[in-house]
């Protein structure tokens, strides 16, 4: 994934389970991705790599694909 332009890292995580009501624990892993900038994530978002990633490796092992998008203020 780092190879594709505008791709500045990744990171994938496991859940750290709470006991708190605020904390959304309903997942397995997160993935974070970071992006050069708004275009860059555009970009990606359009590119044939991520549709592929997506249909072939991500969905057929998901039940529930949540995504936010965020950037420094």
């Amino acid at each position: 994934m780092e190879t594709l332009p505008g791709v500045l890292s990744r990171h994938v995580s496991a859940v750290i389970s709470s006991d708190r009501p605020k904390i959304d624990d309903t997942f397995d892993v997160a993935v974070t991705v970071t992006f050069k900038n708004a275009a860059a994530l555009k970009s990606y978002m359009k590119s044939q790599k991520h549709k592929d990633m997506l249909s072939k490796q991500l969905k057929p092992l998901v039940n529930r694909i949540v995504v936010y998008n965020f950037g420094n203020l």
